[in-house]
């Protein structure tokens, strides 16, 4: 085990991303957010745990595509962030 005071997670670009030609589903989100804080408060049980929030990418060629490349736009960034809440 490792003595952290704080962890700092940042999730969201790559399930939101383009590598796997479609995003993560918000179901499978929340299950994989969920999973993740267990493992993060089971290895650093004393640490303050802090989630930031993702930042969505700007409107552009991969995020207004039709159908979308990449899936990181204000709306699935938005929902995202909710379920990290």
């Amino acid at each position: 085990r490792v003595n952290c005071a704080a962890v700092v997670i940042g999730m969201g670009q790559w399930s939101a991303g383009y590598p796997g030609r479609h995003p993560t589903l918000f179901s499978t989100y929340r299950a994989e957010m969920r999973d993740m804080m267990r493992t993060i408060l089971l290895h650093f049980p004393r640490a303050s745990v802090y989630v930031r929030s993702m930042h969505a990418s700007p409107l552009n060629g991969r995020t207004a595509a039709c159908p979308p490349e990449d899936w990181r736009n204000p709306l699935v960034v938005e929902v995202y962030t909710r379920i990290a809440e």
